[in-house]
């Protein structure tokens, strides 16, 4: 389980300039942004085709693709200024601090090889775990979202493909493994509109309320927005979840809304 987050800046950039060279000459691409983000927020970049938000993400890591230079401004990462780095030094963050997630799918996954690889790829390579046990805690994964009996946000149950593809699609602000001594039992996630899911497997439902409570120590929920997100953490629980809807109403916690489906034909 992770410290509690703070809400210190975790990512500034002032006056960022970045060029890039076509027709035997340099053009300018981003002409100066500032942007400021602290720890736990999410920040949306809206424009047309070739503006530049892609170039952006990237620098953000203090990287430019092939052709393009930044040629001002400083990208402050947690205290540290990127520009001044060199790619060696950098490298340290990259996989490791920081990555970029492409939105295509296709850029994000390469068929051509094993989901496996790809998906342990970054945390062997920045040495924060063995590949064996890399390896052993991506299965658990798999054989966890497996076992899964209920599902919150569809009328059945989606398959292990329909998942995968949820998970690149909706990044979620924190997803970990729930583990029993070195046995892991389940999982849990948070995601930005401060609602939480957790799925443990077969004979650890009885381990809710303190996986509950260490959550809500470890963690503070983001900060209100009205009609967008509430104010403190909400827990998902499917309705034919008949168990856990009765361990949650037996611990005090209270309900709030029932959502149902609406399709055409039934209105």
């Amino acid at each position: 389980m992770k410290n509690k987050k703070d809400n210190t800046t975790l990512l500034q950039i002032k006056d960022l300039k970045i060029e890039g060279f076509s027709d035997e000459r340099w053009h300018k691409i981003i002409k100066g942004v500032n942007l400021e983000l602290k720890r736990g927020e999410v920040l949306g970049l809206i424009g047309e085709s070739g503006a530049g938000k892609s170039t952006l993400g990237l620098a953000a890591m203090g990287y430019t693709q092939p052709g393009c230079r930044i040629t001002g401004g400083q990208i402050n990462f947690d205290g540290v200024d990127l520009t001044k780095r060199n790619d060696s030094e950098k490298r340290k963050y990259w996989g490791n601090r920081m990555t970029y997630v492409a939105q295509s799918a296709a850029a994000s996954f390469n068929p051509a090889h094993r989901l496996i690889n790809q998906t342990t790829e970054s945390t062997i390579r920045a040495g924060l775990k063995k590949q064996n046990e890399a390896f052993d805690e991506a299965r658990a994964l798999y054989d966890a979202l497996k076992l899964r009996k209920h599902a919150i946000s569809h009328v059945n149950l989606p398959s292990f493909e329909d998942h995968k593809e949820f998970i690149k699609k909706h990044p979620y602000r924190s997803w970990n493994f729930v583990l029993a001594a070195t046995e892991c039992i389940g999982n849990f996630y948070l995601q930005n509109d401060n609602s939480i899911g957790v799925h443990l497997l077969p004979g650890y439902d009885h381990m809710l309320p303190v996986l509950l409570k260490q959550i809500l120590h470890d963690y503070d929920p983001l900060p209100e927005i009205k009609s967008k997100r509430s104010a403190g953490f909400v827990l998902h629980v499917p309705i034919g979840d008949h168990e856990r809807r009765a361990q949650m109403n037996a611990n005090g916690h209270m309900p709030l809304q029932i959502t149902y489906t609406l399709e055409k034909g039934q209105v």
